[in-house]
């Protein structure tokens, strides 16, 4: 669990600006084996092809990629675009709420990014980083961000579950899905 941030990120406005970011947000990886995911971050914020390569960066080319994305791989890239390391899973959302799991921080870079595409919506981001090595504190936070802006912002750094014994759950923070006790 550490290192895991829990995620719910509800969105808000105009049924058809919806509609047009759940269908831009979904993403099927392999057919076949029917993976997908109900958001996709790249779908949205794409990784530029040539940094989702490997490739021994001489100083010359290290240098062009700098100078054209800020970065010289894709690792970086995705930092700096999307504020966590690798593409979000999610299940189909809740009406207009998606849960997932990111790797140590919330997406608050790419939903500040996104924002900026729907302007009339408005994303609420709940989250809990479990960044600790002690199971049983997380950090809490809530966003409200609409276009590229955060309108409000609460943090709550190591805290314990107010809620129940199993769950780390601050009350209104997150959904009863992301509960332990709920299950």
């Amino acid at each position: 669990m550490e290192g895991d941030c829990f995620n719910s990120l509800k969105i808000e406005g105009d049924e058809q600006d919806i509609e047009r970011f759940k269908e831009q947000a979904a993403y099927v990886y392999d057919e076949r084996n029917d993976v997908k995911t109900s958001l996709s971050f790249n779908q949205f914020i794409p990784l530029p092809p040539e940094l989702s390569v490997r490739i021994e960066n001489n100083d010359e080319t290290s240098s062009r990629l700098i100078a054209k994305y800020g970065c010289d791989n894709g690792f970086d890239w995705v930092i700096n675009n999307w504020g966590v390391e690798v593409e979000a899973f999610a299940d189909d959302p809740i009406g207009n709420v998606y849960e997932f799991i990111t790797e140590w921080n919330p997406p608050i870079k790419w939903i500040i990014n996104v924002s900026r595409k729907f302007p009339g919506l408005i994303f609420i981001l709940n989250y809990q980083n479990f960044s600790y090595p002690d199971e049983d504190l997380a950090d809490f936070g809530s966003l409200v961000i609409q276009n590229g802006k955060k309108k409000s912002e609460e943090y709550k750094t190591k805290g314990r579950c107010v809620r129940c014994s199993s769950c780390n759950r601050v009350t209104g923070y997150l959904p009863d899905s992301l509960c332990k006790s709920a299950e």
